[in-house]
């Protein structure tokens, strides 16, 4: 049996993701909420919440890549080094991630 203890981490994760893409956000506000996904995904993937974990870091990842995208000049090293950080996560907990990040396309 599946264990749903980790779908509301998941739908929260999602959902904190959706507000930071508010068309008034900043990069700055954007790059605070992901860095809270970032550092809420890998808690959870310690404890060993795979589901909630990879929930939280692809919620980071995409807003990351947002950032980069519609500001490519704010902040580029931050952008790149949370880029790295979230994928390396994602591999180290075997989701076979190897996305396409800004970070390769630099």
């Amino acid at each position: 049996m599946q264990n749903t203890s980790s779908v509301p981490a998941i739908i929260a994760a999602i959902l904190f993701g959706l507000a930071a893409w508010a068309p008034a956000a900043e990069p700055a506000d954007a790059y605070r909420n992901a860095t809270v996904l970032c550092q809420d995904g890998m808690k959870a993937m310690e404890e060993g919440r795979h589901e909630a974990a990879v929930g939280k870091l692809r919620a980071a990842q995409t807003l990351i890549q947002k950032i980069s995208q519609s500001e490519p000049h704010w902040q580029p090293a931050l952008v790149a080094y949370r880029l790295l950080k979230i994928e390396n996560a994602l591999k180290e907990m075997g989701t076979g991630e190897g996305p396409e990040s800004v970070v390769n396309s630099r």
